[in-house]
């Protein structure tokens, strides 16, 4: 299942506050846990970036 764009950057507004960085079309939000996600705003499908070994967790949402 895709999620649209916008619910995608709403939903991490909500869980994770204002992203700490916006350039042009990327918005990077970053984790209690020092961890930052970015979100591609201008993407046909919704993408999310995360710093390596693995993915954050975040409830409701699945790799």
């Amino acid at each position: 299942m895709s999620v649209p764009i916008t619910t995608a950057e709403g939903g991490l507004r909500a869980r994770l506050g204002e992203p700490g960085t916006e350039v042009k079309y990327v918005l990077g939000f970053t984790t209690a846990t020092g961890k930052v996600l970015a979100l591609h705003r201008t993407a046909s499908e919704t993408r999310l970036w995360f710093v390596p070994p693995a993915p954050p967790k975040i409830d409701g949402v699945k790799r």
